[in-house]
C-alpha cells in the first residue's frame, strides 16, 4: 500500500502522550507495515525506526509495547493497520473485478493472434502492403566470392574500373 488514511483526531486520542522522539518511532513503524503490508519482524525493529542510541531504542521498546501485538510467527502486529490492510485487499480486488468485467466482457483474450502487418502505421503517409518497395542492388563487394562471402577491396575496385566507373 502507497497510502493509508491518518485521521489525525484518533491518532491524537490514540497517541497524544507520546514524546516527539516516540511520534517519530510510531510513525516509521506504522509506515513500513502499511508499505509491506505485514508485521515487523523482530529483526527489524531498531533499523526501521532509526533507533541507535539507547534512548531511541527504549523509545521503540516503549511505542512497540503500547500499540503493537507481538506474535512468534509473523513478529509485531498492529491491528489498525491490518484492518485498513484488508480493506484495501478488498478494495483492489473490487477495482480489479470491474476493470475485467469493463475491458474483457464475456472472457475476451487480452492478447490477440492479429496479424503485425496489419497495424497501423505511425507515418502519415501509410505504405499499403500491396506496394513494392525499391532495393538497391547489392555491391560487388558482397558478391565477389559468390554465396554471399566478403571479397577484398582490391577486388572490387578491379571490378569496378573493368565496369567503366573511373
Amino acid at each position: 500500500m502507497n497510502y493509508y488514511r491518518r485521521h489525525l483526531g484518533d491518532y491524537a486520542a490514540q497517541a497524544g502522550w507520546l514524546s516527539a522522539l516516540e511520534h517519530g518511532v510510531y510513525t516509521l513503524l506504522l509506515d513500513w507495515c502499511h508499505k509491506n503490508e505485514r508485521a515487523i519482524p523482530k529483526e527489524l525493529v531498531y533499523q526501521i525506526s532509526k533507533a541507535n542510541s539507547r534512548t531511541e531504542k527504549k523509545a521503540a521498546e516503549k511505542v512497540l509495547k503500547a500499540f503493537f501485538t507481538w506474535d512468534h510467527e509473523q513478529g509485531w502486529r498492529h491491528e489498525g493497520a491490518e484492518v485498513a490492510i484488508a480493506e484495501m485487499r478488498v478494495l483492489r480486488e473490487k477495482k480489479r473485478a470491474a476493470a475485467n468485467k469493463k475491458w474483457h466482457p464475456k472472457g475476451v483474450h487480452v492478447h490477440s493472434e492479429c496479424n503485425a502487418a496489419a497495424m497501423l502505421s505511425n507515418n502519415q503517409y501509410p505504405i499499403a502492403d500491396n506496394q513494392k518497395v525499391p532495393t538497391l542492388p547489392t555491391p560487388p563487394a558482397v558478391t565477389s566470392r559468390g554465396k554471399g562471402g566478403l571479397g577484398s577491396i582490391g577486388e572490387a575496385l578491379r571490378k569496378l574500373g573493368e565496369k567503366g566507373y573511373d
